[in-house]
């Protein structure tokens, strides 16, 4: 009920180092929601609004007001604004790294000699990249 109220009035998902109850409930809503945990127990105390725009600690992290916050199946990062196209290209070149290690792998290749990369794996990659006007 709360996750729906949430999402109701303009949240953008939950992230949270407490637990929810109502998970399949909570996953039919289509909205993002990271949890330590599920917890069939009423929690009703601990999971309400307190306040907006302020520095919280969430899982040991400061989020600050205006971080960017990015979650996928493998969990959840805060990223400060200042640093976020940094983040982002640094992404998006490991992406392009796993891309071309991948299709290396799925051709049959070891990963003894490829993955972490290597130089010559490297030097290997950036001729992938350029042939594919990456």
């Amino acid at each position: 009920i709360l996750a729906m109220k949430m999402k109701m009035t303009g949240g953008a998902g939950v992230v949270t180092d407490g637990a929810f109850r109502d998970s399949p409930a909570c996953a039919a809503l289509e909205w993002p929601i990271y949890l330590s945990g599920v917890n069939a127990n009423r929690s009703n105390l601990y999971h309400y609004p307190a306040g907006r725009n302020e520095i919280i600690s969430c899982a040991g992290v400061a989020i600050c007001p205006g971080d960017i916050i990015v979650g996928d199946g493998e969990g959840v990062v805060a990223i400060p604004p200042q640093i976020a196209v940094q983040i982002a290209d640094a992404a998006y070149e490991q992406e392009l790294r796993e891309q071309y290690i991948m299709e290396l792998v799925s051709a049959g290749a070891g990963t003894i000699d490829i993955y972490p990369p290597n130089e010559a794996t490297l030097a290997a990659f950036q001729q992938w990249r350029q042939a594919k006007g990456l």
